[in-house]
C-alpha cells in the first residue's frame, strides 16, 4: 500500500473501501484537474503545498491540452514556468496508466476480480505489465505489513496460532552460486479463523530469537502449533499451550488432525520470495 494511503484517516480509508466500479466510471468523465483534486482529497496524491516552486511561487494545476485530459503543476511566473508532475511521491509515480485506470486496477486486485489475463485484456496492457502491477501490489502489502505490525498481537485464550520459519536464499548481485551467508530467515504466524498474520525477518533460529518473536506477536494463553525444531522447546512454560507436529515424519499429526501448520505453509506460497529479499 502507498504511504499516502497509510496516512489516511479511518473515515477517508472507509470512503475509498466503499467505492465501487460505478464510482470509478464517474471519475472518468471528469477533467484531469478535477481527478487530481479528488485524489488529493483521498490523500492518494501529494498535497498542493508540496509543489511550491523553487522561485517561491505557488504552482498552479494547468491543463496541457484543450480537452483537459492531462495536466501538470506549473509555475505562474513567466520567467520560470517550471513544471512538476502531479504523480510525484505517490503510488502512481511510475505508472503509465491514467489515475482512474490505475485505481481501478488496484480495486480489482484487492477485490480479487479476474486474473492477470482478464485484467490485461480489460486495461489493454501486456500480460507482463499485468504481472508487474500484481507484483507491485504484493510488494506494497509486504512493506506495509512489516512496517505496521509492531505492537500488534494475534491469538489469545481459545485461539490457535500456527508458527513456522522459511529460509530464502539470494545470490550476490542476483547472479552466481547461492551461499549460506546470503540466507534470509523469515518467521511467520497465522491465527486460524481470522487469518491474521505476522511476518518477521530474523537473524537466526536460536531459541532466544524465535521465542522472543512469539512473545512479541502472540498473546499469552494461545495454543501455538510449531514443528519439532528444538528452539520451540519450553513454550509451555511461557504461558502457551504448545503442540508439535514433526515434519520429518508427517505434516499433519496422525493422532490429532488439527495439529498441523498447513495454514502457515499456504502463507509462504502467497508471499513471494522475490519481495521479501528486496525488503530492508
Amino acid at each position: 500500500m502507498p504511504p499516502a494511503l497509510l496516512r489516511a484517516t479511518f473515515a477517508e480509508t472507509k470512503r475509498l473501501v466503499d467505492m465501487d466500479l460505478d464510482d470509478l466510471a464517474d471519475l472518468r468523465n471528469r477533467t484531469a484537474a478535477e481527478q487530481v483534486k479528488f485524489f488529493q482529497e483521498q490523500r492518494l496524491l501529494a498535497p498542493t503545498s508540496m509543489f511550491k516552486c523553487h522561485c517561491g511561487s505557488e504552482r498552479e494545476l494547468k491543463s496541457v491540452d484543450a480537452e483537459g485530459t492531462d495536466c501538470k503543476w506549473k509555475c505562474p511566473v513567466k520567467a520560470c514556468r517550471s513544471t512538476k508532475s502531479y504523480r510525484l511521491k505517490s503510488w502512481f509515480s511510475n505508472a503509465k496508466l491514467s489515475l482512474v485506470k490505475a485505481l481501478k486496477y488496484s480495486y480489482m486486485w484487492c477485490m480479487k476480480q479476474g486474473n492477470q489475463k482478464v485484467r490485461a485484456r480489460e486495461f489493454r496492457i501486456s500480460k507482463q505489465t499485468a504481472v508487474d502491477w500484481d507484483n507491485f501490489h504484493r510488494e506494497g502489502c509486504c512493506r506495509w505489513m512489516l512496517a505496521n505490525q509492531q505492537g500488534v498481537k494475534i491469538g489469545g485464550p481459545g485461539k490457535v496460532v500456527e508458527v513456522d520459519e522459511m529460509q530464502y536464499k539470494r545470490k550476490k548481485h542476483g547472479v552466481g552460486r547461492k551461499t549460506s551467508t546470503s540466507d534470509v530467515w523469515v518467521m511467520g504466524g497465522v491465527e486460524r479463523g481470522s487469518q491474521r498474520i505476522f511476518l518477521v525477518i530474523v537473524k537466526d533460529r536460536t531459541k532466544q530469537t524465535l521465542q522472543s518473536v512469539i512473545e512479541r506477536y502472540v498473546k499469552k494463553g494461545t495454543t501455538v502449533i510449531t514443528d519439532a525444531h528444538v528452539s520451540y522447546t519450553g513454550l509451555s512454560e511461557k504461558g502457551y499451550t504448545h503442540k508439535v507436529v514433526n515434519h520429518k515424519y508427517h505434516f499433519v499429526k496422525p493422532t490429532d488432525v488439527l495439529t498441523h501448520t498447513q495454514s502457515q505453509e499456504s502463507i509462504w506460497q502467497k508471499v513471494s520470495r522475490r519481495f521479501l529479499l528486496r525488503l530492508p
